[in-house]
């Protein structure tokens, strides 16, 4: 049996999930490697500020526990706030912790998740982050422009799609002629400047709730924080009327390996969404549900301009985009070469997706028999 330590942000986002369980569902998959699998939630180093003693004890006992340690996916390069902890970043690795570690790492599709107006990277994390790319048997990044900012560093990684793009064969959605029914995929911060850089205004705000209301949308959560999304309550004090894809209480059962699938059936509920968050996106191109992306972050910006659905993408930094989204959404469900040409854009993509994530897994595969 290879006992796999898998590092990662567990049972706090749907799209976290996506990314983590999607690694492994391809191993169950399309291996036949006898794996077992011990999760290591991140917030073990976290709420000690990444600790150097808690996290060299923690990597001595990893070494004759396990065969190899697994990072990701999800956004896990990010500075902000992060550069107080003890590594100078989000992750608990630097020099004197990544040398005592004997056996492989493999960091698998990360990304880096900047926040527009905040701090990035410290010097030290910056430095730490090559240190890991260095010590990793594997390291690679996902397929949104976080290549390209490491490169700037002068870290070379691998871009390959972020696991949150690969479901199997079954779950992809065919298509459509005629979109019907959409929801909302929000996202907000429980740090005020996060939100005010998104252009998340009390205005537009108002206006995002009016237009849910006027376009029938129901509102899916990725996260718990994201159903304060239009208001201060957990249900939204300015967004009565709206209807949620699931309750507060139902949805934290969701965000648990054993409510994965579950928590995705929402995106088969519906013809289509305009998503937020970056794997709003991403679930939603690896499922072929059409899309527009409302990008208050780089990511999502950074994944539609690699990807070729720059025509199905708004920024808020637009001064226009209150106009761009409803005329883009407008177009989706109402002109049928618009939505066509998403389809083909996105079939085009997924093949090539798969293609790319299969090459890595086998690759990692061969250093674990």
């Amino acid at each position: 049996m290879i006992k796999i330590c898998h590092m990662a942000s567990y049972n706090k986002n749907i799209g976290d999930n996506a990314a983590i369980y999607n690694i492994r569902n391809w191993f169950k998959t399309n291996s036949s490697l006898p794996i077992s699998w011990s999760s290591l939630d991140m917030n073990e180093f976290y709420s000690k500020k990444n600790s150097i003693s808690f996290s060299k004890d923690f990597f001595k006992k990893a070494n004759k526990e396990f065969d190899a340690i697994f990072i990701g996916g999800g956004g896990l390069i990010e500075g902000h706030h992060y550069n107080q902890n003890h590594t100078g970043w989000k992750l608990p690795f630097n020099h004197e912790i990544l040398e005592l570690i004997d056996i492989p790492l493999f960091a698998i599709g990360l990304g880096v998740n900047y926040f527009r107006g905040c701090e990035h990277l410290s010097g030290d994390g910056k430095k730490n982050l090559n240190l890991l790319a260095n010590k990793a048997t594997r390291f690679s990044v996902r397929n949104d422009g976080s290549q390209k900012i490491l490169e700037k560093y002068g870290i070379v990684s691998r871009e390959i799609p972020d696991p949150g793009l690969i479901f199997d064969s079954s779950s992809i959605k065919q298509r459509k002629v005629m979109l019907k029914s959409a929801f909302f995929q929000p996202a907000r911060n429980s740090n005020p400047k996060i939100n005010h850089y998104r252009g998340l205004s009390i205005e537009s705000l108002h206006f995002l709730n009016d237009f849910c209301k006027k376009s029938n949308m129901a509102i899916l959560p990725h996260t718990s924080k994201d159903f304060r999304f239009f208001g201060d309550g957990e249900d939204g004090e300015d967004g009565e009327g709206l209807l949620c894809s699931v309750d507060p209480a139902r949805f934290r059962n969701l965000l648990t390996e054993g409510g994965y699938e579950q928590s995705l059936a929402t995106y088969f509920n519906y013809d289509c969404s305009i998503a937020m968050r970056g794997h709003g996106q991403l679930i939603g191109c690896g499922l072929n549900l059409p899309g527009i992306y409302l990008s208050t972050q780089d990511k999502v910006f950074g994944f539609s301009k690699k990807n070729g659905l720059l025509p199905y993408t708004v920024d808020t930094g637009d001064k226009n985009w209150k106009l761009e989204l409803n005329n883009k959404f407008t177009m989706l469900v109402k002109n049928p070469d618009y939505l066509s040409n998403w389809y083909d854009i996105n079939e085009k993509n997924i093949k090539n997706f798969h293609r790319i994530f299969s090459n890595e897994m086998r690759e990692i595969e061969k250093f674990l028999k």
